[in-house]
């Protein structure tokens, strides 16, 4: 899970065997790019799920 390094020093991001991406969580949102698509494409996954399981038909 991406929420599980937040807090690293340095994050790279590989694709085909390279680094697409290099640095902490707040500099890749900042760069929106391919770190921060996945970090909130998993943030609505996780919420829609929540909210789901709580019966509810809209996210928070």
């Amino acid at each position: 899970r991406l929420s599980t390094i937040r807090q690293a020093d340095r994050i790279l991001l590989i694709r085909d065997g390279k680094v697409v991406e290099d640095g902490n969580h707040r500099q890749l949102m900042h760069q929106r790019g391919e770190y921060y698509r996945l970090y909130s494409n998993q943030f609505i996954s996780d919420s829609w799920l929540q909210a789901e399981s709580e019966g509810r038909t809209e996210l928070p």
